[in-house]
């Protein structure tokens, strides 16, 4: 027995064992491939005269040092789209030298080396020797950067005027995209640690509030550019649905974006995306915390606003009462209610602007039920009450009894409830289906249109 152990021992001994410093070597000798072709695609664009895009490859040679897995990633699928525009612009020069009858088989063969080496640069870039020193993290975060990337590089070919730095510094629409590409890459990783995602929900939802009025401000106040359409528009949540009523249709933009965006992360918008429902958010979280649920005499009076939003709009518009007044009258139930509901927020501890006045909110949670996520809870439920503590918009209570019944169709999935439970007895949940990776692929919705909302130009 002592004999076959010591004969293991030899062999193991014997067994050549990979070099980590070898390892290492090769890995900064592909990030070092990876910045050349970055590096040699910057002076490219700066030749065309394409700045913007020269300063996004400088950027990334010097991001994919990061140890982050997303961002190296995302640095090997924009290698590959630089692999491609070197392909297409060796094959534009050889077609217009040949028309000019000059010699072309050397430009295409220098060309066609520098495509082919970044093809590799992109593939030594996710080799293993390249990959043994980077923090783990899931491909969806690496999807929300490219999505939000690719989408704005989208824009800025076929419509640049709606990307606020090309309206400031024309050509320079590619860097917002990789600016916004970045944000939402951040974004995701704040929104997946799950214990820390309120404190972050928080304030990635200020800041675009703050951005949002920011610019509203600027674009009143220093220059028509920063606005979208030139003319500013009441940031009254509201008017989404009343302002088509009141103008018969036409200016859809809005109602079709806030569709689009329930479609996606259903009604995740009131807690995440509504840039006045941050500020009654944090208004209610000074409060108590009861776990009670929103008093019925706040849902009943949500239920009228929302009938007064679809119908006086309709009723001005036949009154033919001019527009004037009609901005007075928006003016009154829509702003001039925030600083009341503010200061009942704090003392009852709920959001009484979202749960109580906003009639796009109570949309928000109806047509929700359209869209395939759901917050359930599974069998290791103890019925400790702590989420229901936690939820601020009485999707979870607590009953008469003690027990938690909910979540129920108030839900706004801001997770708020899964941070606290200790027991994992809470879950999201697409078209029935459960899992880490339906958490993952609402956390990159979730980061895709928060990053657009914000990078976008306000309306």
């Amino acid at each position: 027995m002592q004999e076959d152990r010591m004969d293991s021992i030899m062999q193991a001994e014997a067994t050549p064992r990979p070099c980590p410093q070898k390892g290492r070597w090769k890995g900064r000798m592909a990030l070092a491939g990876a910045s050349l072709a970055f590096v040699l695609g910057a002076a490219h664009f700066f030749r065309s005269g394409q700045h913007g895009l020269s300063f996004v490859c400088l950027v990334w040679a010097g991001l994919l040092w990061r140890p982050a897995a997303w961002l190296r990633r995302s640095a090997a699928v924009f290698l590959l789209g630089l692999a491609a525009e070197w392909g297409m612009t060796t094959l534009a020069l050889a077609r217009w030298r040949l028309q000019l009858g000059q010699d072309w088989m050397r430009m295409v063969c220098i060309l066609g080396a520098v495509a082919v080496l970044t093809l590799l640069a992109a593939a030594a870039l996710r080799s293993r020797a390249c990959r043994q020193d980077e923090d783990p993290g899931p491909r969806a975060q690496t999807l929300a950067c490219l999505l939000v990337s690719a989408l704005l590089l989208l824009l800025d070919g076929l419509r640049p005027d709606l990307l606020l730095l090309h309206r400031l510094v024309p050509g320079w629409g590619a860097v917002q995209a990789l600016l916004a590409g970045l944000w939402a890459g951040l974004v995701y990783g704040w929104l997946a640690d799950r214990r820390r995602a309120p404190l972050w929900r928080r304030r990635i939802w200020l800041l675009f509030s703050c951005v949002f009025f920011g610019q509203l401000l600027a674009g009143i106040f220093l220059h028509s550019l920063f606005l979208l359409q030139g003319v500013p528009h009441l940031p009254v949540p509201g008017l989404i649905l009343a302002g088509p009523l009141y103008r018969g249709g036409g200016a859809l933009f809005m109602p079709g974006l806030f569709a689009l965006s329930l479609l996606l992360v259903g009604s995740a918008w009131c807690s995440h995306l509504c840039y006045l429902g941050v500020w009654d958010a944090r208004a209610a979280d000074t409060g108590p915390r009861s776990g009670r649920g929103v008093p019925a005499f706040w849902r009943k009076v949500r239920w009228v606003m929302l009938v007064a939003s679809l119908f006086l709009p309709l009723g001005l518009r036949l009154a033919g009462l001019p527009w004037p007044w009609a901005l007075v009258l928006a003016l009154a139930l829509g702003l001039a209610l925030l600083p009341c509901a503010l200061w009942l927020s704090r003392r009852l501890g709920i959001p009484v602007y979202c749960c109580g006045i906003c009639p796009l909110g109570l949309t928000a949670n109806l047509l929700a039920r359209l869209s395939p996520w759901r917050l359930r809870r599974n069998g290791r439920c103890t019925g400790c009450g702590a989420c229901a503590r936690a939820c601020r918009y009485g999707a979870l209570r607590l009953d008469g009894t003690g027990k938690v019944t909910g979540p129920d169709w108030r839900c706004t999935l801001c997770r708020d409830c899964m941070s606290v439970c200790r027991q994992e007895a809470l879950e999201i949940r697409c078209c029935g289906q459960a899992g880490a990776w339906v958490e993952q692929a609402l956390i990159c919705s979730l980061s895709v249109l928060h990053t657009l909302f914000l990078f976008m130009g306000r309306v």
